[in-house]
């Protein structure tokens, strides 16, 4: 029966460990320890599987064993470093060896080479009862130019009014910021789930039924009682005959869970005979070999998440093999990341479906006209996870969440720090275009191809190609953001002709959309250059002026925020809905105009500051809604309006037939 065990540890010099003798002990290798100057063995009677996966800009040498964790040991200076980050993994024993393997590269290669570690996998075959692997990861990251990178980076701490922060000693207040995410606990909960989900693919794939899940059995409503780690001394003693109390104690919960388990079974087929109410994966049966094509093609579990996750991943290849095309006339392996793209849009394309149905089935009375389809996508995968609808103040907020970041989110599969503004990527992308003109000039290059490049020295060309992949990147950013607000826009008001609007334009539409909502209505739009709207009452605007007038108490009003109007607290919060609540606030005339910019800039950088400055709501709505669009946009609402109220009347009609219809029935029913 397939277990599941996924254990993780860290070897550290601290505990006194070396990551050549680790390396050398999981892989069955001779390898010497240049630190220490020994050379460490372990005979095993079955040799493990071994192999080392690495990330394409990882250098070669890395496939090296022996020089991979010298390198490790000679670069990590401190007498406390993490040398290096392991786990141990069950292999599920119904699955034939080939197939063990392959599960082990394809999630080893997904889980941590693509995050950007190397990793050194040794399978241990020495008991057929207890199949696994151990994976060690370098727990430092390689720059694009194959160098080792740092593990974080030192964050210098400022005040609410940008002063800089000092400790009791006198020196500048900082924190350490990873430079990774494979230290968090998110992180880690992904690769427990991901083997699970990951290992079921490969037992359905193979015809069995049997499931593995990373949740605890108390998590799972199990009574069994977990089996502790005997681990290969523990083993080897009974082959040999003698007794060890840790597999004597795992034969005993073996037993008991045995008996606690056909329990279950009779509960579970009680339980499914009386109820069947829980949330069910809406695909056609096509549609799932769909998907289990997918899943092997794309070699992942296909939901939203590990979809968004691959489309970052090939977005991140595609750039850096465009290029690398420029420096080499060696085959590229651009058409194979279109491919492996095309794919990735199809599972979207079979996501967007169900997730369609899911919101249509448990969700009828939410209206989607103006949610975008990330949003719906989004609703449908929680709903899966958690195995139940979301109540409606759950899924407002959750719809709200994702409206509000959406932007963030897709931007974020191009670059991981995103910036804010369309302005601050125009900037971008113009002093990089000037770069590569420069860069150009300096080395007299009319165009660049493999043959004019070839002449450069190579750390010329490794500063041309961090350059290039920058600009790549920026001008897929600014073609996402064009295509963010125009989307949004179009679903709002369709009628309204975006194209003749400039990008600011639709920034700013895109906006007033997410923070206003429906209060965008036929009747507000018509009066509404004459009576701006207001999203709170004066008690919030009140507050508001207090959180930017009184910086000392900024924590105090923020917390009364929160608890009277956590709406206005989280859209504080964000730059883009923080100058939409202070254009209300310049518009009420409470605080000063230059009060109100002068807080913006102490909080924002330039040049995001001045796009982020507020102005009186009236002059905004002027510039949004001129009657050459306020006309554009009132004809799509008044048809819309009229569309509501018919739907309205034919509902009441429809409720008032069945009404009486039930009390002939009960008449009937008397005689």
């Amino acid at each position: 029966m397939a277990l599941y065990h996924f254990s993780g540890q860290i070897i550290s010099r601290s505990k006194g460990q070396s990551a050549v003798a680790s390396a050398a002990y999981r892989s069955g290798e001779k390898l010497y320890d240049e630190r220490y100057g020994q050379t460490k063995f372990y005979k095993r009677d079955t040799q493990p599987i071994a192999f080392i996966l690495k990330p394409d800009h990882a250098p070669d040498w890395c496939l090296n064993r022996e020089r991979l964790w010298n390198a490790v040991e000679k670069n990590e200076k401190a007498k406390n470093s993490q040398l290096a980050r392991e786990f141990n993994v069950a292999l599920p024993i119904e699955l034939p060896l080939d197939e063990q393997i392959a599960l082990t590269k394809d999630y080893c290669q997904m889980a941590f080479v693509e995050r950007g570690m190397v990793a050194d996998v040794a399978i241990h075959l020495d008991d057929k009862h207890n199949p696994h692997f151990h994976v060690m990861l370098t727990t430092r990251p390689f720059d694009e130019q194959g160098k080792w990178g740092i593990k974080s980076r030192k964050i210098y701490l400022y005040d609410e009014e940008g002063n800089p922060l000092y400790t009791k000693s006198g020196y500048r207040a900082n924190r350490k910021e990873n430079v990774t995410d494979w230290d968090s606990k998110e992180t880690m909960h992904a690769w427990r789930k991901g083997w699970a989900d990951l290992t079921n693919m490969y037992l359905e794939k193979n015809g069995f039924s049997e499931r593995i899940s990373e949740k605890s059995y108390a998590e799972l409503g199990v009574t069994k009682q977990p089996t502790i780690h005997e681990g290969y001394v523990a083993r080897q003693m009974e082959k040999r005959g003698r007794m060890s109390d840790r597999v004597q104690i795992n034969v005993l919960i073996k037993k008991e869970n045995a008996a606690k388990e056909l329990l279950q079974d009779v509960k579970e087929e009680i339980q499914l005979s009386e109820e069947s109410d829980g949330i069910h994966r809406l695909l056609s049966p096509d549609e799932k070999k769909q998907i289990a094509a997918l899943s092997k093609d794309l070699k992942l579990f296909i939901n939203y998440d590990n979809v968004i996750e691959k489309k970052r991943i090939l977005v991140n290849w595609l750039t850096n093999e465009q290029t690398q095309a420029l420096f080499s006339e060696e085959p590229s392996r651009i058409e194979t990341i279109l491919a492996q793209d095309q794919k990735v849009e199809e599972a979207f394309a079979l996501l967007t479906k169900e997730s369609n149905r899911i919101v249509s089935r448990y969700y009828p009375s939410l209206q989607t006209n103006h949610l975008s389809q990330h949003a719906l996508n989004r609703l449908a995968e929680v709903t899966i996870q958690r195995n139940q609808p979301l109540t409606q103040e759950e899924a407002n907020r959750l719809l709200t969440e994702e409206t509000q970041y959406e932007l963030t989110h897709y931007l974020k599969i191009i670059a991981k720090r995103p910036l804010e503004t369309y302005d601050e990527y125009n900037a971008k992308y113009e002093r990089l275009q000037n770069q590569v003109d420069t860069f150009k000039k300096t080395h007299q290059l009319s165009h660049f191809s493999p043959d004019t490049l070839q002449a450069l020295t190579p750390a010329q060309q490794g500063a041309l190609k961090a350059i290039v992949k920058d600009l790549e990147r920026t001008k897929l950013a600014l073609t996402v953001i064009n295509g963010y607000y125009e989307a949004k826009i179009n679903r709002q008001f369709p009628t309204l002709d975006v194209a003749a609007l400039t990008i600011q334009e639709r920034v700013l539409y895109g906006d007033t959309i997410d923070y206003y909502g429906n209060r965008l209505t036929l009747n507000a739009l018509e009066n509404i250059t004459t009576q701006p709207l207001f999203k709170y009452d004066d008690a919030a605007y009140e507050l508001v002026a207090r959180y930017v007038q009184e910086p000392k108490k900024r924590a105090e009003i923020q917390a009364i925020l929160a608890e009277m109007y956590p709406t206005l607290a989280e859209e504080l919060a964000n730059p883009r809905m923080r100058t939409l609540v202070f254009n209300e606030l310049m518009e009420k005339g409470i605080v000063a105009d230059e009060r109100l910019t002068a807080y913006v800039q102490s909080v924002q950088h330039a040049p995001a500051a001045e796009v982020f400055r507020p102005r009186k709501v009236s002059l905004l709505f002027q510039t949004l809604f001129r009657p050459e669009k306020l006309e554009q946009i009132l004809n799509h609402l008044a048809y819309e309006e009229a569309q509501q109220i018919h739907e309205t009347e034919r509902e009441h009609k429809k409720a008032l037939r069945k009404k009486k219809h039930n009390r002939m029935k009960g008449l009937r029913g008397n005689r």
